[in-house]
């Protein structure tokens, strides 16, 4: 066997652990500018830019899933174009914060966390488990294991991720 098609057999033996794990390698962690990948995703707390960042990350079949989130317009949401039929707003006990977000990540297609104390261990778990499920979990604070922060893009009506990819 030649170096270029072990090279290739390892690249593929690659891929399908990477996916069985729900890691992802930084060629397949890049974003389309439409829809962000599976993962945790900062995006700052003020209202516009929420609204955007959570219009932008669904499509006409999603649902959204909103936790701890205060202040939150309803009506800007709908006049983003969101199905509010669509949207739930879930409260929980500060103990079951962690439980509740990765059965939420189960069936929905977006997860947007506010006012929610979850461990770094936790942060961690619920980070994977959304790369693994492919689910987008928003937070409007910062989590420093696993969020990446997200800025609008100058001169577009995508958003795009900063910071490293890992």
């Amino acid at each position: 066997m030649e170096a270029a098609d072990r090279l290739q057999a390892a690249r593929q033996a690659l891929q399908v652990g990477e996916g069985k794990t729900g890691l992802r390698s930084y060629q397949t962690r890049t974003l389309a500018p439409e829809r962000p990948a599976g993962g945790v995703y900062r995006v700052e707390p003020n209202l516009p830019r929420l609204v955007l960042a959570i219009r932008s990350a669904l499509t006409e079949d999603s649902w959204l899933a909103l936790v701890g989130v205060a202040n939150l317009g309803w009506e800007a949401l709908a006049q983003a174009g969101i199905d509010l039929d669509r949207t739930v707003l879930v409260t929980c006990e500060p103990a079951q914060a962690a439980q509740v977000l990765s059965t939420l990540l189960e069936g929905f297609s977006l997860v947007v966390v506010g006012d929610v104390t979850v461990s770094l261990s936790q942060q961690q778990v619920l980070a994977a488990r959304a790369r693994k499920l492919e689910r987008i979990l928003f937070t409007t604070s910062h989590w420093p294991v696993a969020s990446t922060p997200w800025q609008r893009r100058s001169g577009a009506n995508s958003w795009g991720r900063t910071g490293k990819v890992g």
